[in-house]
């Protein structure tokens, strides 16, 4: 019978509770549900705990928390506080439990899941809820994606409506509709009212959560109709503007009353107020609409009041007696506003003759500058042209000798522990400029400055995008590899932006073993540190080291080779991120870093749900399938894409992660021809394409 309470895997629903002891914080994951999923998917049971144990043996059976260090880990990112685990005892270890949560193993979050119970005090009427919505209903937590709020208490039964998290604001203890007074209709207007069995609401038996609940049932109910979840007053200006768009109504010129009767018109048809809301009302909340209407029209610069003026000037016979009445009530003013206006247009005539004159001027110096910019362009293209033609011979140069360099060392084993230091120099502090802008703006500039330009052509483009695809990536990880033309005028670029001070430098010997040296000398927050000569002689286990310690600060990582990159594992290279940079080079006459700027904001970088990063790693699985790579690239791909949407908004992504996929993939040509047609907006691709291939050659 023991045996049987180690052996037997099981399913149960957490809820997580923080405690703090000293600098610490502690994850206790409290059992308030058990579930069975082949017993049936989509319900959930009060779970038996500890105070429920009759016996020693239930009590060793029946923990009331379950603990998991990978979801502990990952908590922050969660943006729910409820966890399914899968769980045994540990024969080895009485009171120990081995778990998997969906960290683990990304199978779980295929089930259904749970839904949350909200039961506000003193709510009893779909009145008293729409005021507790506006006001806002406390709640400590984060709730599940999908909850009920009940309202009304009804023989053994809440009747609630159905709401999603995203429809609700969470902020200082509360949490309440959102608001959009600009546009109405983008916030949630109504929701679904459905029946909960009070027998089936599952009240959490531990002291630490006793006021969460959740429902038996993780599928949907059936509806019992719709619920309006605002005061009708709220809708009063968007209404009547959509109804007028859906009846089609014009005021013509005879019609001076017709905006009135528009309005009685609108009220008079519950049919379209109730489209338009999407649930019933009733005729006491139709005349606070009414009255709100009203207001509306009377209020200054308002989009109603514009639409009864507009209404009645298009009266030709109304106009022209109103302008005679202004015209004899207004005389004396009106005189006096001629006078201002003659005295206007003969100041007027005086300054167009100095502006005819300046002018004149004007044209004589572009004609004198027109040369001369045309002799300027003429030397940027030349200076364009040898920098291109010189980081060529520089980077083939690089990878010969790299290649070289890393294969003799492996074959022959003449690097020996102990040659050579690192060398490390502490960044200085820059004699920067103040900037008036955020750090993405301050770090795109200073590429500017410091003579970072595009290959292909359009350099503030490929910088931009540089900028996003830089912050995206660090979204996922703070290692990122870099071209050696320009890691460290980006490294620097990135570092004034955010602290003031140029990136810190650490070159590394060729067979570097002192890896705790290294790992000391990883940056800290809002910190930029180049860490040279990894990639180029593969030295794998200092970069396995850097990969695994987790630096706070970031880490650029210069490269001269493919060939060399190629040389490092996949795996390896899935905790890097190398931006969409390739197309950039850099001319060197231009660097000056007391020419850089510094944001006057802080460096805050997009958080990415872990859920939407799961859900997206699908899909780009899908996407790429004929492309062979490790599933962290992919999903550190992901986390990139998701950041650069906040970043880049409706923009193409695509290109924030082409680049990095093409060096993480198996260096196949058909694959990374497959990822060119996937993001056929990154022209940069191509001239990666290119290297991997020119090196491996």
């Amino acid at each position: 019978m023991v045996n049987s309470i180690y052996e037997q895997e099981r399913y149960s629903i957490c809820m997580v509770h923080a405690e703090t002891g000293g600098s610490k914080t502690y994850y206790k994951y409290y059992r308030i549900a058990d579930y069975d999923p082949a017993k049936d998917r989509f319900e959930i049971y009060p779970a038996l705990v500890e105070r429920d144990a009759i016996s020693l043996e239930e009590v060793q059976a029946n923990p009331d928390h379950l603990y998991n260090p990978t979801a502990a880990y990952n908590h922050d990112k969660r943006s729910s506080d409820v966890y399914l685990f899968q769980w045994r005892l540990d024969p080895n270890e009485i009171g120990r439990q081995l778990t998997i949560s969906f960290f683990d193993d990304l199978s779980l979050g295929k089930f259904p899941k749970p839904r949350e119970v909200i039961i506000p005090d003193g709510v009893k009427s779909e009145h008293d809820l729409r005021i507790a919505l506006q006001e806002g209903i406390p709640f400590e937590g984060k709730s599940t994606s999908t909850l009920y709020i009940a309202y009304e208490h009804q023989d053994g039964s809440f009747l609630a409506i159905q709401l999603e998290q995203r429809d609700l604001v969470f902020k200082d203890g509360l949490m309440r509709l959102s608001n959009s007074v600009g546009n109405v209709r983008s916030t949630v207007m109504s929701a679904a009212c459905v029946r909960l069995a009070e027998c089936d609401i599952i009240e959490s038996p531990h002291a630490a959560n006793n006021y969460r609940k959740l429902y038996a049932r993780m599928d949907d109910l059936p509806s019992e109709g719709s619920i309006l979840l605002r005061p009708l007053s709220y809708f009063a200006d968007d209404y009547v503007k959509w109804f007028i768009r859906d009846a089609s109504i014009n005021a013509t010129k005879s019609d001076r009353r017709r905006l009135g009767e528009i309005i009685d018109l609108a009220f008079s048809r519950p049919d379209t107020l109730e489209e338009y809301l999407g649930a019933n009302v009733d005729e006491e909340e139709v005349a606070q609409l009414r009255n709100a209407v009203k207001l509306c029209a009377n209020q200054q610069g308002d989009a109603v009041r514009k639409y009864i003026c507009d209404a009645l000037l298009e009266d030709d016979s109304f106009g022209a007696e109103c302008i005679d009445i202004a015209t004899e009530n207004y005389s004396d003013e009106i005189d006096e506003l001629k006078n201002e206006i003659k005295n206007k247009q003969a100041e007027r005539d005086e300054l167009s003759q100095e502006l005819d004159t300046l002018e004149d001027s004007l044209n004589s110096i572009k004609e004198e500058t027109s040369a001369a910019n045309d002799e300027l362009d003429a030397k940027r293209k030349e200076i364009l042209k040898l920098n291109e033609d010189y980081c060529k011979a520089e980077t083939e140069l690089q990878n010969n000798l790299a290649l070289k360099l890393g294969l003799g060392i492996v074959s022959n084993g003449q690097a020996a522990s102990g040659q050579g230091e690192i060398i490390y120099k502490k960044g200085l502090s820059a004699s920067c400029r103040g900037f008036d802008g955020d750090v993405a703006e301050a770090f795109e500039e200073n590429l500017r400055r410091l003579g970072v330009l595009s290959a292909l052509g359009d350099s503030d483009e490929d910088r931009r995008i540089a900028v996003a695809s830089t912050l995206a990536g660090l979204s996922a990880t703070k290692l990122l590899l870099v071209p050696n033309n320009i890691a460290y005028e980006l490294a620097d670029a990135l570092s004034i932006a955010v602290s003031g001070n140029t990136a810190d430098r650490a070159f590394a010997p060729a067979d570097c073993r002192d890896l705790a040296g290294i790992t000391k000398l990883l940056p800290s927050q809002n910190e930029v540190l180049v860490l040279d000569n990894l990639i180029d002689p593969v030295n794998e286990g200092a970069l396995l080291s850097v990969v695994a310690n987790e630096a706070k600060g970031i880490v650029v990582l210069p490269f001269s080779s493919h060939a060399s990159l190629a040389l490092v594992a996949r795996e390896t290279l899935a905790g890097l991120f190398m931006p969409a940079v390739e197309s950039l080079v850099s001319y060197p006459v231009a660097r000056r870093v007391d020419r850089l700027v510094k944001s006057s904001e802080d460096l805050e970088l997009p958080l990415v749900n872990l859920d939407d990063a799961i859900e997206g790693l699908s899909d780009l699985r899908d996407e790429l399938s004929d492309v062979s790579m490790p599933v962290q690239s992919l999903l550190t791909s992901v986390v990139a894409m998701y950041a650069a949407e906040e970043i880049l908004g409706d923009e193409s992504v695509e290109r924030v992660v082409s680049q990095y996929l093409a060096i993480a993939c198996e260096k196949d040509i058909s694959a990374i021809e497959n990822i060119e047609k996937w993001t056929e907006e990154d022209t940069g691709i191509g001239i990666v394409k290119d290297r991997i291939f020119a090196d491996a050659i």
